[in-house]
Order: structure tokens, then C-alpha cells, then sequence
């Protein structure tokens, strides 16, 4: 289980998080919404410790400080990965992931295989010469090939295509049943949307709401979006 206690961090004047307080238990997915700027990429690189915060934050009993990343998989898939391999462009798909397992011993190639496969992946095609959308699900496969606790996924629906989509929610929903936890952050409403056990809405590098997927049974995350957020905040 992650905890996370009254967490703040400032990007220099202006406040990134503040004051957050949550846990993620292992075995359920959580998706963590809210518009650009509400502290969701901030949150996610704090719990690799690549913010310090003046809280505390447990990772399965233990404070940690450094080495973070033996516990978790972050992929950030705007930004093209969090600890993974930066192609070079003459690295094919085969050689990207050899490098991949390089750098994470704790990586299943029997996993990455089957999502690869799945994807239609070419692995002796250069990385640069996939499209947009299969070098993303590339990394997001990789990242979750890694074996550990937890995976934190910054959003990761985005540019992918909507055949995929429903895949990706599987890939989550197998990692669950695993015992492992997949924490999420998205603007894509419609995709997350009674796809996730627990749902935090972050605004302004606040935490202002907590519902379960049983709470929204009656109210779905439009509604809750349209409620917390300012009109043109609105996605």
C-alpha cells in the first residue's frame, strides 16, 4: 500500500501540491482526474521522489526517500516514458526492448511478447519509423512489463487509438487481478469513466473529492467533472 500524508510541494512560487492526503491499496486501480495544472504529473513524480515533499509518503510500510522506482513503473506517454530508453533512430523495436530490459532487471519478456504481438508490432521496425500511437503503446507495454507493485500510468489513452483503448483497460484490469495496483491519470473521460475502483479529482494541487466506482453508480464522472470544475475547465 502506498500512504500518502500532507503532502505539499511548491514549484517555486506557485503551489504544485498542497496539503494532499491519500492512499492507494494494492490490488485496485485508481484514476486521478482533473484539468492541465491540477497537480496530477506532480503528485506521480513525487512518488518516484523526484519531488521532495515535506509529508510522507509510505510505500508498503516503508518511508522512502530514494529508490523509488524499485517499487513502482511510471510511464509518462506524453512525454515519452519515465525510466525508459530514449531511441536512438537507428534502434529497432527488438533492440529498444533489449535496452528496455537492460535497464530494469525486473522485467517479463514473456508479458511484453504478448502484447506486442497483440499490438501488431514489427520488431524489426526503427522505433522512429512506427507511428505516433504504436511507439506510445510500445512504451506503455514495456513499462508495464516491468514486475512490480505498482504502475503509474500519465495518461496514458492519450494519442492512442480508440481500438486500443479498450485493450489498455485490460492490460490495467489483468494487473489488478495479479494483486498488483495501476494508478492512472486522464482527461479521457468516456474511457475511465466506472472502469476503476477509486477515483481522486484534483484541482489546483488540491485533493477536493474521493468517490468509489460505488458511489457513481448514480452521479458518473461527468456530472462530478462538470460540478468540481469551472466551465473552462471542461474537457
Amino acid at each position: 500500500m502506498i500512504k500518502i500524508y500532507n503532502h505539499s510541494f511548491h514549484h517555486h512560487t506557485d503551489v504544485g501540491i498542497h496539503n494532499i492526503s491519500c492512499e492507494f491499496e494494492l490490488g485496485k486501480a485508481y484514476a486521478l482526474v482533473g484539468p492541465n495544472g491540477a497537480g496530477k504529473t506532480t503528485l506521480f513524480q513525487s512518488l518516484i521522489g523526484r519531488h521532495y515533499t515535506n509529508g510522507s509518503i509510505v510505500v508498503d510500510g516503508e518511508e522512502i526517500r530514494t529508490n523509488f522506482l524499485k517499487h513502482m513503473s511510471i510511464c509518462d506517454v506524453i512525454n515519452q516514458g519515465t525510466a525508459t530508453v530514449v531511441a536512438p533512430l537507428y534502434f529497432t523495436v527488438l533492440r529498444y526492448i533489449k535496452a528496455f530490459k537492460k535497464l530494469n532487471p525486473d522485467f517479463d519478456a514473456k508479458y511484453a511478447a504478448k502484447y506486442i504481438d497483440l499490438y501488431e508490432i514489427d520488431l524489426f521496425t526503427k522505433f522512429i519509423e512506427l507511428s505516433k500511437g504504436k511507439q506510445l503503446l510500445l512504451i506503455l507495454v514495456c513499462n508495464m512489463a516491468r514486475n512490480v507493485n505498482y504502475y503509474l500510468l500519465d495518461e496514458p489513452f492519450s494519442s492512442i487509438d480508440q481500438i486500443y483503448r479498450d485493450d489498455i483497460l485490460r492490460m490495467i484490469i489483468d494487473k489488478i487481478s495479479d494483486g498488483k495496483t495501476v494508478i492512472v491519470s486522464s482527461h479521457d473521460l468516456h474511457t475511465i469513466n466506472n472502469s476503476f475502483d477509486c477515483y481522486y479529482f484534483l484541482k489546483e494541487g488540491r485533493l477536493v473529492r474521493q468517490t468509489n466506482i460505488d458511489e457513481m453508480i448514480n452521479d458518473e464522472i461527468f456530472q462530478i467533472y462538470k460540478n468540481l470544475y469551472s466551465e473552462g475547465e471542461l474537457l
